[in-house]
């Protein structure tokens, strides 16, 4: 079977070097996005700076908590939450663009996941269950946390999977302009994630048992499920408020 050879004693901090690469990547993409809907440069230069710091405490902040609260790293997944508590504040600051803002962020979210998981597909600091058949991964180097055997390349299809995603979310959000476009990719990651947890090593013997990684990809779910519908509510009374009004039901105040 064709096995791929990653070596991690690298020269360089690949890891870092593959976060940050993400972290311009997506935050570019944000801004071009943000452009193309006309918003202002002074709330799109904010936002970003908001963005990127937010990113950062959360990749941090999960990383620590899922550790027991012994190792600090960044956690892509905190990231993600990250975006989304930038997303709530910048839309509360600047509501007249909560829209745009919403759609760039969260059409972003994909593309910066699917490149932050190079990071780990290089540097082996978790990796996919023991797997023998085609396209499988065998990791060298002195690091102790490397497998000892061929294993699934559950990074490199995260990386692939969420690249699609993406582009099905520009499709959907920007292209055909769907009202709930937004919430039906927070849905797809969600589902995406959570189900190719399942493929990783930590999951070998307690199949069963979902991660915390699996249960925030839960919440992801159901929230964004949730939104959906509220927006159909709200543009239910929306469309309430407009219907024409009747004259014999007002009342002329003198």
């Amino acid at each position: 079977m064709a096995t791929i050879l990653i070596q991690t004693d690298y020269n360089a901090p690949v890891y870092m070097i593959c976060i940050m690469i993400s972290f311009i990547v997506g935050l570019a993409a944000a801004f071009v996005l943000m452009l193309t809907d006309k918003v202002p440069q002074y709330v799109i230069w904010c936002s970003t700076v908001l963005n990127a710091l937010m990113v950062a405490f959360g990749g941090m902040l999960i990383s620590v908590v899922t550790s027991g609260f012994k190792a600090c790293g960044l956690s892509s997944v905190g990231g993600a939450f990250g975006v989304f508590a930038a997303i709530f504040i910048m839309t509360h600051i600047i509501p007249e663009y909560r829209e745009q803002i919403f759609k760039a962020y969260g059409c972003m979210i994909p593309l910066m996941y699917s490149v932050s998981k190079l990071a780990c597909h290089f540097s082996g600091c978790c990796y996919g269950r023991e797997y023998s058949g085609y396209f499988s991964l065998h990791y060298e180097g002195v690091a102790d946390r490397l497998p000892t055997t061929d294993v699934f390349p559950v990074q490199m299809s995260e990386t692939i999977l969420f690249a699609i995603i993406f582009v099905i979310g520009i499709i959907v959000v920007y292209v055909k302009k769907a009202k709930h476009g937004i919430f039906a990719l927070a849905c797809m990651c969600g589902i995406g994630k959570l189900l190719l947890d399942y493929l990783r090593d930590s999951h070998a013997d307690n199949l069963f048992v979902p991660s915390v990684n699996q249960l925030m990809c839960l919440g992801i779910i159901v929230v964004g499920a949730l939104l959906a519908y509220n927006e159909s509510l709200r543009k239910l009374v929306l469309d309430v408020h407009k219907r024409p009004v009747n004259v014999n039901e007002t009342t002329d105040v003198k």
